[in-house]
């Protein structure tokens, strides 16, 4: 069982653009949220305007380009089905890292986890996030 909840992503500075959507897995060994580098164009992100920088995640030291947005975590309703309309937490505009060759959207620790209490359950295979 892995921790994923779903994600909005948005880019403060373009609200006409329309929000993408994902499942971002908590990671709690992550030190920042980072998104897959193909959400970049999508989110009027040019990735060659920013200097790369090294990251923990993943499991490894990754490189990922420094960007702002703003991600809503979304509510899931008891039939497994994602509510878009209840927000659980919204971060206003943070910095992530956008990383090429990303599998998923990792939720870290900075600006994101640090505000909740992760319980995994394994038996139940659910996860929670509490303030």
């Amino acid at each position: 069982m892995k921790p994923f909840m779903p994600i909005e992503i948005s880019t403060p500075a373009h609200i006409a653009l329309p929000p993408q959507y994902a499942f971002g897995l908590a990671d709690t060994g992550a030190a920042v949220c980072s998104i897959p580098a193909e959400f970049a164009p999508l989110l009027n992100h040019n990735l060659r305007r920013v200097k790369a920088a090294s990251i923990q995640g993943a499991g490894s030291i990754v490189q990922g380009f420094p960007h702002t947005v703003r991600l809503r975590a979304l509510a899931m309703g008891l039939n497994g089905k994602v509510n878009y309309a209840a927000t659980v937490f919204d971060t206003s505009a943070i910095p992530v890292h956008f990383v090429p060759g990303l599998p998923c959207v990792l939720i870290g620790v900075k600006d994101f986890l640090e505000y909740f209490v992760l319980t995994v359950d394994y038996p139940r295979q659910t996860f929670s996030l509490t303030r």
